[in-house]
């Protein structure tokens, strides 16, 4: 069994938190805590990864005569990393939570519309389309304005309510279009819930403000964090071209 090194006087001082207490029977994988940086923010694992390499790689070049130290740092390494992997596992990120009712209502509407094109007549996927490029515009209009309020410093509680409003309204002109055109459908809708979900609309809106105050805390402090929640609301909200959804498949919430 590999021991754990002691700290001599002659180690280079960027060695001690890699190392163990002053008995030298601590643990080495505590330096490589999920507190720092955490596994819940979004550049934890890229950032420890950083720090975990160029740590390996000072050691080995400046300590080529101690190669059990690097070893051990190499297996904390891979320990750390593997720990904060099932933590994020386990523990969603916050924003994917606050996302959630957007992106579950977006993939049901895919979910939809490409039962209809498998099962509607052509006269009726045409007329479907209308409604769903209304609802894919005003979802769209919504997540830019999500998009737009990570990157200033206010929030406008108007747009917000107004954005809300014109997409609810939207959700329940597609939801009418799709029941009345399933009546005349030559096959029965493969979903087994042809209605999208509108009553989570409100709630959203009324704590968008709030969320926006959260991470807006963490954004002026990380231009690194500002272009992973812009990234994020679009790559998880943003609704595709009808003529995409063909291939189109849901997006896994995180």
């Amino acid at each position: 069994m590999i021991r754990a090194a002691t700290i001599t006087t002659t180690t280079p001082k960027i060695f001690a938190p890699l190392l163990v207490s002053r008995n030298g029977s601590g643990s080495l994988t505590r330096w490589f805590s999920c507190k720092r940086p955490s596994c819940s923010a979004p550049e934890g694992i890229p950032a420890l990864h950083h720090r975990l390499t160029g740590t390996i790689a000072y050691m080995s070049t400046r300590m080529p005569h101690n190669p059990r130290l690097t070893i051990l740092c190499a297996l904390a390494a891979a320990l750390s990393i593997s720990a904060c992997a099932n933590h994020r596992a386990t523990n969603p990120n916050p924003l994917s939570v606050d996302l959630a009712p957007f992106v579950q209502t977006r993939n049901h509407a895919v979910a939809l519309v490409t039962s209809a094109k498998r099962t509607f007549d052509p006269q009726s996927i045409n007329q479907l389309m209308l409604s769903y490029t209304d609802l894919e515009e005003k979802a769209n209009a919504y997540a830019g304005f999500l998009v737009e309020s990570a990157n200033v410093d206010s929030f406008d509680p108007a747009k917000n309510d107004a954005y809300a409003a014109q997409l609810r309204q939207s959700i329940n002109a597609f939801n009418l279009s799709y029941a009345t055109l399933s009546k005349s459908a030559p096959a029965p809708s493969r979903v087994a819930n042809p209605w999208l979900q509108d009553s989570w609309v409100p709630a959203f809106a009324r704590n968008a403000q709030a969320y926006w105050q959260r991470y807006h805390n963490s954004l002026a402090a990380s231009p690194q964090t500002v272009a992973m929640v812009t990234n994020q609301i679009k790559s998880e909200t943003v609704y595709p071209n009808f003529e995409d959804i063909a291939t189109e498949s849901a997006r896994p919430q995180h």
